[in-house]
């Protein structure tokens, strides 16, 4: 099944923009769409952040080629695109190749409109990729105020948080 584009009217309808960087290393390992069968849910662990200042940790800090979220929501509930989709992640040790990362600004609780913008961006990924499964990155991440398990459950298709 061929992935259909991010910038489908759906999702920017029903979640906000979606802004995308265009410059990516070459050098990052592709995937198929097929290989893709999770999601993982994290927290930035930081009160503010921006996918251009997580690019930059991960980059000079870390020594990665991009960022290594495929998406990043803010408080106000916009969700930023970060490593495009068909590039493996580096979220995930171990986990990275089957799955997409989703990080959270902030650290244990979250705004309404970051679990409106979560829920959006999950049914959204869930359906173009016929993810199987939601799991939280660990048992402390993305902290206590968010139930990532019920993304799994099968009334979630209709669900909001």
């Amino acid at each position: 099944m061929k992935a259909k584009s991010f910038l489908s009217a759906a999702l920017l309808f029903s979640i906000g923009t979606i802004t995308i960087n265009p410059k990516l290393a070459m050098a990052m390992d592709s995937r198929a769409a097929d290989n893709i069968d999770t999601i993982i849910v994290h927290h930035s662990a930081t009160e503010t952040g921006t996918v251009e200042s997580f690019r930059k940790f991960h980059v000079e800090q870390r020594g990665w080629d991009d960022v290594g979220y495929h998406f990043v929501i803010y408080t106000d509930g916009t969700v930023h695109e970060g490593r495009k989709s068909k590039f493996v992640g580096a979220h995930a040790k171990g986990r990275n190749y089957s799955s997409l990362g989703i990080c959270l600004v902030g650290t244990d609780s979250f705004t309404k409109a970051q679990k409106k913008a979560l829920a959006g961006l999950i049914r959204e990924l869930k359906e173009q990729y016929q993810i199987t499964s939601v799991e939280r990155h660990h048992e402390k991440c993305p902290g206590r105020g968010l139930n990532v398990e019920r993304f799994n459950a099968e009334k979630y298709r209709r669900a909001n948080l």
